[in-house]
């Protein structure tokens, strides 16, 4: 099933990065909330179909030798065990873990269980029960001492809302910073839920802390997607995150891909020639010729990274059709070609591959509520013109 759901991933992004359509995120989302429901309904149905993980009738070559308080040896079956190291915020997470796969498990021995519990704690938890023996008769009262060491409720809710609060910033745009991001908010946000605190109510308060944590052009394209007088909403800014990191993973890989299939012995290449374009009639002199010369970019005018052009720009692609507008009216480029050194009406590079109009292809606005763009003004300081009269 997961297989089945990560191809529909690939194939969605695919179709989202072609085309953007509002109706496409939805059926992302929808999809997206019926997978979880499945993967959490089966999971719970093969837990409860399996018998214990720990089996006290396994093979002793599968065993665990221990030494308990009176020097016998205890053979304890291997167990996949949780860590607790003494963190407020992982207490719940552990407790429950820890109680369904050792403490609950009428197969072992209060001895066998204590040996567990030592092996499971590490850090300021290991040293509350250090001092104590490995007996039948301590195991509960270990047990019982870490429960009122850190079942502390309000400790505990403190501790997550701090660790909303120092939630990491991501200063740069990334997939995985912005996927590590939602994850983060999310983890304390539910563990918080749990606790019956209602963060439904936080909406302000959250905002105001985590959008200032966010990149500025993340947070310029989050902006663009609200409404005027929009209430802006936790919900809503997990789910803009979690498709702009989608989208920049695409991008990503797309990239890598066409980067791969292009790897194979190259030969050295000849130097890059100025390119000439012609502009007759342009002065009221009969024979007079324009003609723009324009050199060939070696950065990005976006992000300004020298490694690639602004037509294979991570960042640049992430953007919405309108955002890149908005870019290419700001660093004053031809709306045509995407590069500087002349305008778009001068421009001689092939019109737009969907709808054949005057601009660029990743400019191309859906028919629906469509507005010509304007194209920058010629900047003359950006031109370089030589005029020949014939004689």
């Amino acid at each position: 099933m997961r297989e089945v759901y990560l191809t529909f991933e690939e194939i969605q992004a695919a179709i989202e990065v072609l085309q953007e359509d509002a109706d496409h995120e939805t059926e992302r989302f929808e999809v997206e909330e019926r997978y979880i429901e499945t993967s959490v309904t089966t999971d719970k149905w093969l837990t409860e179909s399996q018998p214990p993980t720990p089996n006290v009738a396994a093979a002793a070559s599968c065993c665990t030798p221990a030494l308990s308080s009176t020097g016998l040896q205890v053979n304890l079956p291997k167990a996949d065990l949780p860590n607790f190291s003494g963190k407020f915020e992982e207490w719940l997470s552990f407790k429950d873990k820890f109680t369904s796969m050792i403490d609950s498990q009428d197969a072992f021995s209060k001895v066998q269980k204590f040996h567990y519990l030592r092996s499971a704690l590490s850090g300021e938890a290991a040293k509350v029960i250090a001092a104590m023996e490995t007996t039948e008769q301590n195991y509960s009262k270990a047990w019982q001492l870490l429960q009122d060491t850190y079942a502390n409720e309000g400790l505990i809710i403190a501790r997550h809302t701090d660790l909303l609060v120092e939630t990491p910033s991501v200063e740069q745009e990334t997939a995985a910073g912005l996927r590590d991001f939602v994850s983060h908010v999310l983890q304390h946000l539910r563990s918080l839920t749990t606790l019956n605190v209602p963060v439904e109510h936080w909406d302000h308060l959250l905002m105001s802390i985590l959008l200032p944590k966010l990149a500025q052009q993340t947070r310029m394209a989050y902006d663009s997607t609200l409404k005027d007088k929009e209430t802006p909403k936790i919900s809503g800014l997990m789910e803009f995150l979690r498709q702009r990191s989608r989208r920049l993973e695409t991008t990503a890989t797309s990239r890598t891909n066409t980067q791969t299939s292009r790897a194979s012995p190259r030969v050295s290449p000849t130097p890059q020639r100025r390119q000439t374009k012609r502009i007759p009639n342009i002065s009221s002199r009969k024979d007079s010729k324009v003609f723009v010369t324009t050199t060939p970019l070696k950065n990005c005018a976006l992000c300004k990274d020298k490694a690639h052009t602004i037509h294979r720009c991570e960042e640049f692609h992430a953007l919405s059709v309108s955002e890149r507008i908005n870019a290419a009216r700001k660093e004053k480029l031809c709306f045509k070609c995407l590069r500087t050194g002349h305008s778009t009406q001068e421009c001689t590079s092939s019109q737009c591959r969907i709808c054949n109009l005057g601009h660029n292809t990743l400019l191309h606005l859906p028919r629906s509520g469509r507005r010509s763009p304007t194209p920058p003004k010629k900047q003359g300081s950006t031109t370089a013109a030589a005029v020949t009269s014939a004689t």
